[in-house]
């Protein structure tokens, strides 16, 4: 996050933002106008459909489209899951990561059969929230589980729905909405490790339905003070204060690890007769965290930073209708604005105090995106149809402040657009078989170099053209057996194109495209009792991006790598007796660069595993126990560290839950129970044994 940006007062201001998104408000009204509003009956549970899912169909098995993982709200309390990264990797293929550039900036990932979020996109409700210079989400710890009633992964087949860029899947985070009259539930946390209180959260949501319509209202306060690191660890030597030599990290209390997030969101919308349904969202919410600095062995391979986060905010308005047209056609629209600031400091040691060396700056965001999308759904012939268009224009204002120098402002903006089609066609009774293609594109509209006192930089539009089948096998009692090829591609971030990453690097504004050719084959079975879905899977990447040495301690972004990703996972839950339910999921990978010269693939174990258990002694008790593994994973590209690996580990985590009255629990929660000392990235140790006291009300 080296480059940054600033609002420029003559080209948008907060009104002006507020007025862009009445316009696109207003649009979207006028788009949605042709099925007046009129009083609906009231829904049941079955019949609710999840206006922000894009692939939830009710398929013969039940849940979702062929290849798609669901995981709802029961889920995230059973483990009570607070963040995505939880939640995330308890579903197969799935694990968290800190990235290439996570960690130094206390920022969580996750790796999608090995692809990273630059690979794989993710939505809010069929929106997607990646920044705009970036291109992936910034740091998916910030984004709580609270107000969302399920999460969807598309891996080996991937809907045209999702839009552009899926070139190792999707990832869908689906709002709540209420189902009652009223609703209301709330949960309050007290956190604590061995030494004493380290924080505590809050969160509620109310719903409510008056005939048509219905609202939704969710907020959310997680603090922490601190967290504290395992009893094993040790100080890598004497605290030193020259950066570069050592670390300050003391046993005890994680230096710089507290943090808070705060989440305000709102949901207003009305059902029609005729079966449409039109919901408009805002969200907004801010965080403020600290950096804990690096904490391992001296490594010459490893750069010291020391860096801050005085802001961290994201907001959004969007409105998604689904409109029944004629018999067996629907059209679902999505528009919407979102906004993304912070400001990342990076001082000269670890006294948070001075910047005058070369590796100080102050960096900040104010990206915005508006866009939409349109899918129009048919019967065809003995088959379902659909098409898809997606808009999208993305907008940073850069602005830095470097020591000795100030850069001019700079203004960079893009345009994608993507056009699909998939046809879903039931035949032989017991076979079903999709085919899609799309077209992606990316205008780049606006490059200002900051070498040249904003000059314009070259400008190189791209396009690719998506191809994927699926073909699906219903064998009744034995489950559902699924194949499918996918070829698809994804553009290069503004940041890959044109950072000059505070010169140690040289912008490539002619990046070209990523591709990858997908290979899966499946397997799902559901009984009244049991629940597995398993796949094996190969992934050819080609035209990888990856840094280029093209003079001493300066790189280039080129399209010179190759990989080969193959893997296996498997996930089963399982009623074992009437009061005990138990699921594991697991996920085998193997990634082989066929780069020249090889390059380290980093981020994500070989083996990965979690498994737990529910267990009712009493009809008013919980006892959920759970498991983490992971193998040992190289944490970065350095070849000359051997890809500075980390060992594997296990951890062991526990919930008991007392039901003390009707819809009221107490909850007793522990993490890391065996305080094991482990990291995801070489340096960065983990949280230690912690404790939480939960208390959960429900008053539908």
């Amino acid at each position: 996050m080296e480059e940054h940006s600033d609002p420029s007062p003559d080209v948008r201001g907060p009104w002006a933002s507020r007025a862009t998104a009445g316009v696109a408000i207003a649009l979207a009204l006028a788009l949605n106008s042709a099925s007046t509003p009129a009083l609906a009956r009231e829904p049941s549970a079955d019949e609710v459909v999840l206006l922000g899912s894009v692939t939830i169909t009710g398929t013969r098995l039940g849940t979702s489209a062929p290849g798609i993982a669901v995981v709802g709200a029961p889920e995230f309390e059973r483990f009570d899951h607070q963040r995505l990264t939880d939640a995330l990797a308890t579903v197969p293929g799935l694990v968290p990561t800190a990235g290439s550039r996570g960690s130094p900036r206390n920022e969580a990932r996750v790796f999608l059969r090995g692809f990273d979020g630059l690979q794989t996109p993710f939505l809010v409700d069929g929106v997607p929230f990646y920044v705009s210079w970036d291109g992936e989400p910034a740091d998916l710890d910030r984004f709580t589980l609270f107000d969302l009633a399920a999460v969807e992964v598309a891996k080996g087949y991937v809907p045209v729905a999702y839009g552009p860029g899926t070139l190792g899947g999707a990832i869908n985070l689906v709002t709540r909405r209420p189902v009652e009259p009223f609703e209301a539930d709330f949960q309050a946390a007290l956190s604590a490790s061995d030494a004493g209180d380290e924080g505590w959260r809050a969160a509620f949501n109310l719903g409510a339905r008056r005939g048509a319509w219905y609202a939704q209202l969710g907020a959310s306060y997680v603090d922490r003070d601190e967290w504290r690191l395992p009893d094993d660890f040790r100080p890598a030597g004497a605290p030193v204060l020259v950066p570069l030599t050592g670390n300050l990290q003391p046993a005890g209390a994680r230096l710089r690890s507290a943090s808070s997030d705060r989440r305000l969101s709102l949901k207003l919308g009305v059902e029609t007769q005729g079966g449409g349904e039109y919901a408009l969202a805002a969200y907004e919410q801010r965080a403020e965290k600290g950096v804990p600095p690096y904490a391992g062995p001296p490594d010459t391979n490893q750069r010291f930073n020391y860096f801050d986060w005085p802001t961290w905010s994201k907001r959004g308005v969007y409105l998604l209708g689904q409109t029944p047209l004629a018999d067996g056609m629907s059209l679902r629209t999505r528009l919407y604005w979102d906004a993304f600031e912070n400001e990342l400091f990076s001082y000269d040691g670890p006294g948070y105090s001075t910047q005058a060396t070369p590796r100080a700056f102050r960096s900040r965001y104010d990206d915005y995106a508006l866009g939409g999308s349109v899918v129009l759904e048919a019967r065809l012939g003995p088959g379902t149809a659909t098409a898809a268009a997606h808009l999208r224009d993305d907008y940073h204002d850069d602005i830095q402040s470097l020591p000795g120098r100030n850069p001019p402002r700079l203004r960079f903006e893009d345009r994608t657009w993507s056009v699909g089609a998939e046809y879903r066609l039931p035949f032989a009774g017991a076979f079903e078989a999709a085919v899609a293609a799309s077209r992606d594109a990316r205008d780049a509209r606006r490059a200002q170099d900051s070498n040249r006192a904003g000059a314009e930089l070259t400008l190189d539009d791209a396009a690719t053209t998506n191809l994927q089948a699926q073909l699906a096998l219903d064998l009744d009692a034995l489950g559902e057996l699924r194949a499918s090829v996918a070829r698809r591609g994804r553009f290069p971030s503004q940041f890959e194109r044109y950072s000059y990453r505070l010169g140690s690097a040289i912008p490539n504004p002619e990046l070209a495209l990523e591709r990858a050719t997908t290979i899966e084959v499946g397997h799902a079975w559901r009984t009244a009792r049991w629940r597995s879905d398993a796949a094996a899977f190969t992934s050819r990447l080609e035209d990888l991006i990856q840094p280029v040495m093209v003079s001493p301690g300066v790189t280039q972004n080129r399209n010179v790598g190759a990989a080969r990703y193959t893997g296996f996972e498997w996930s089963l839950a399982a009623t074992v007796v009437e009061r005990l339910q138990a699921g594991f999921s697991y996920t085998y990978l193997e990634r082989e660069s066929r780069s020249t010269p090889r390059r380290i693939l980093f981020g994500v174990p070989r083996h990965a595993a979690f498994a737990w258990a529910e267990w009712r002694p009493l009809e008013s008790l919980e006892v959920v126990p759970s498991v983490t593994l992971n193998t040992r994973r190289r944490t970065s590209d350095v070849a000359a560290a051997g890809g500075e690996p980390v060992g594997g580990f296990a951890t062991c985590d526990l919930r008991v839950a007392w039901r003390a009255l009707h819809g009221w629990r107490i909850e007793v929660v522990g993490r890391n129970l065996a305080d094991r000392l482990y990291a995801l990235d070489l340096g960065y140790p983990r949280e230690g044994r912690s404790y939480a006291l939960v208390v959960r009300g429900d008053l539908r």
